[in-house]
């Protein structure tokens, strides 16, 4: 059995040189596609070699440093070679959506890959895992988890995998909050920078889910909405003016939301202290209401 790594060096660019530099064997993922020459994001099939454990000892390290800051490190036990394993995951770069359409799939992003397991059907989850043994990851969090791989017959041939329309969607969905979140960081850099990983995701996707519920389905709607929510730690919903404006659906009301939003009174922004002030003891009650 062989051990591998994959990393998405977008969140690393440049991997590859430190790779090179301490004679590591890797492939890029983006080889053959026409992505191929932007090799400092390219993902990259790493393998972890069993000797010497010098330079074993300095892949785990590795790994260990990197999967505690970004979401872009998966662990892979596999049979195959690097060449033929690298030659397989290489099929998955894109996928065929409806209407004849295909977009590329970057399963390598730690954040992407279990909400596209979760839309999978069981004959496309054997398709894309049937040459690993065990397929492990680290999340967002840091925390590592693993993907409960399905029996594979071994002549069963690999092919390209197809999403329809509602698995289209949920894959969209899904990854929503943290579209979101990569544009608040624009906005709020500094103050974002505050409030750990754990603490924002929950309450952005939650807040979202509010959101959509009072009928808010534009991007910048839910943007300023959301603006509002971390600033107040979610504490606003209780003011009666948001309350008589968000117990109506949005299409019901003359006045836009962003417009309406940028005359909220001072009363309503003094609702909840902002997220990154509200002590740890304190976070658990700021989700979603």
């Amino acid at each position: 059995m062989r051990n591998y790594f994959v990393i998405d060096s977008s969140q690393q660019p440049g991997y590859h040189k430190r790779l090179e530099r301490n004679g590591i064997s890797f492939r890029s993922l983006f080889l053959g596609s026409a992505e191929e020459s932007l090799q400092d994001i390219a993902p990259l099939l790493v393998e972890i070699p069993s000797e010497p454990m010098q330079i074993r000892s300095f892949v785990g390290s590795e790994i260990a440093r990197i999967a505690s800051r970004r979401p872009c490190i998966s662990l892979l036990e596999s049979k195959l070679d690097i060449d033929t394993l690298a030659y397989y995951l290489r099929q998955f770069h894109t996928i065929d959506l409806p209407e004849g359409r295909r977009m590329i799939l970057r399963w390598y992003d730690t954040r992407i890959l279990p909400v596209w397991w979760a839309v999978l059907d069981e004959p496309q989850k054997k398709a894309f895992s049937r040459e690993v043994v065990n397929w492990k990851y680290y999340d967002r969090f840091g925390d590592q988890l693993a993907l409960l791989l399905p029996t594979c017959d071994d002549s069963m041939a690999s092919c390209q995998i197809s999403l329809s329309a509602s698995q289209y969607q949920g894959l969209l969905e899904a990854a929503e909050p943290d579209v979101l979140i990569s544009h608040l960081r624009n906005i709020l850099r500094d103050e974002l920078r505050r409030i750990p990983p754990r603490w924002l995701y929950p309450f952005v996707r939650d807040h979202l889910k509010m959101a959509r519920n009072c009928g808010l389905e534009n991007f910048d709607d839910q943007v300023q909405y959301l603006i509002i929510a971390i600033y107040t730690s979610g504490g606003f919903v209780g003011s009666p003016i948001v309350k008589n404006r968000l117990e109506l659906h949005d299409s019901l009301h003359e006045v836009p939301f962003n417009e309406w939003a940028e005359n909220l009174p001072s009363s309503v922004w003094s609702t909840g202290k902002p997220l990154w002030e509200v002590q740890g003891e304190d976070r658990c009650g700021v989700v979603a209401q």
